[in-house]
């Protein structure tokens, strides 16, 4: 692996030529970068999508500087999140939004910054085109085109913003040329309509393959590739990235964020939908039923040789309760999980530490509902105290940074008392 963004450079313009060629799939190289971690393989996938993503992000963001942070955080975000990418051969799609999303992003950030957002660029190297004159079309295109379906979507990155053959981005996508082409067209229909209504007068068509063409007529910046490659690696190494700017490091952890936020809603949406299922069963175990003292008509019958207590159904509700534990270690489970992810998430930077603490005490909660005794009890509110009292500690530093207000460590402290005064109360009670 080169060490330097000089090294990375020369490996960058002398590297094998093998993985480059069309003969070789978006898929192929995801997989050698997630399992082999191939350093050829993340070359070739950062050297074929860099026009693209490099198109998008100067048509959202104008300055030249802004738009190479865009850029570097778009593949550092590829590298945190390949794993996640499906199907494989979906790699350009994919990258394509993270593009729009980051680029986006970037502009936010440089308005609350008080940067202009267009402004004049001091182009880096030779050779580097800035935007044509319609602007304002392409980036409505490009908010359009976020907005198909990954189907149609997908033959227009790989077809349009790339120029990729039909025959290469049907192998690419694993469909036959047919369905491809018939994608496609739908695809600059559906645009051309879309921006029909939002008041354009050019049909879909020339106005992607213009998108394109000038995406590649300029071409990347080959140290920004170079530096984006070498940091890729780092990370990928476990190292400390250089070449990356600080810029582009805050862009990316926000970027990050902002695609973690839909998986904790989610997470919320199961462990609501879990409550509401435990309710429902706990609702339903309290109706009146049959009990063994009414008999059933199975039951009113002459007694035969054998029958005795033994066969006899257990007195209260066998199943109900028993249910009920069921679904409450199982949902235990799932908590046990999503704290494990938060964790990792953390680890990764993605979340905060807040988060991870309250996936814990939603560990804690499911576990005091299995206690069966007040050793259990305990044991389980111990633990909670604990916890209690790592959330103090940590809202008093925030306090401390600034970060946090006075009255979140009075909450704090609060709920550390309620939970130590929940655990003497147990410890008080008579043993069961």
């Amino acid at each position: 692996m080169p060490k330097t963004l000089d090294d990375a450079l020369v490996y960058f313009l002398r590297s094998d030529a093998s993985l480059h060629s069309e003969g070789v799939c978006d898929g192929d190289l995801l997989s050698r970068i997630i399992e082999q971690r191939d350093e050829i393989a993340w070359d070739a996938l950062a050297r074929r999508h860099g026009p693209m993503v490099w198109g998008v992000c100067r048509r959202i963001l104008g300055h030249t500087q802004d738009a190479e942070d865009a850029f570097q955080a778009t593949f550092i975000v590829l590298v945190r999140r390949a794993t996640s990418i499906r199907p494989r051969s979906g790699v350009a799609n994919w990258l394509y939004g993270v593009a729009r999303q980051t680029a986006v992003k970037a502009k936010a950030m440089a308005v609350r910054r008080g940067v202009r957002e267009r402004q004049v660029p001091v182009l880096p190297e030779v050779g580097v085109v800035e935007p044509a004159r319609d602007d304002d079309l392409r980036l409505l295109l490009d908010r359009e085109l976020n907005r198909l379906p990954d189907k149609y979507r997908a033959p227009i990155v790989l077809c349009d913003l790339e120029g990729r053959t039909f025959k290469d981005a049907a192998r690419e996508l694993g469909w036959p040329e047919g369905t491809l082409s018939g994608r496609l067209s739908r695809a600059r229909k559906m645009l051309a309509d879309r921006l029909t209504r939002a008041g354009a007068v050019l049909s879909a068509g020339p106005v992607v393959l213009g998108i394109g063409e000038a995406a590649t007529a300029g071409g990347v910046p080959t140290r920004l590739v170079a530096s984006t490659v070498t940091a890729g690696w780092q990370l990928a190494g476990g190292q400390t990235m250089t070449g990356l700017t600080p810029a582009a490091a805050a862009l990316t952890q926000e970027v990050l964020r902002t695609m973690l936020i839909p998986k904790l809603k989610l997470v919320a949406s199961v462990l609501l939908v879990g409550g509401l299922m435990l309710t429902g069963v706990a609702t339903l175990a309290r109706q009146p039923g049959v009990t063994p003292e009414e008999p059933t008509k199975a039951d009113a019958r002459p007694p035969k040789a054998g029958d005795g207590p033994k066969d006899q159904p257990p007195k209260g509700r066998p199943g109900g309760d028993t249910k009920i534990k069921e679904l409450q270690k199982e949902r235990l489970a799932l908590l046990r999980q999503i704290a494990d992810q938060v964790v990792a998430a953390n680890k990764g930077g993605q979340v905060p530490l807040a988060t991870v603490l309250e996936a814990q005490r939603e560990v804690i909660a499911a576990e005091l509902e299995l206690c069966g005794t007040n050793k259990e009890r305990i044991a389980v509110l111990e633990k909670k105290v604990e916890l209690a009292r790592e959330i103090e500690k940590t809202t008093a530093r925030g306090v401390e940074a600034r970060t946090v207000s006075g009255t979140d460590l009075l909450k704090a402290q609060a709920s550390r008392l309620d939970a130590e005064i929940e655990l003497e109360k147990v410890k008080a009670a008579p043993a069961k």
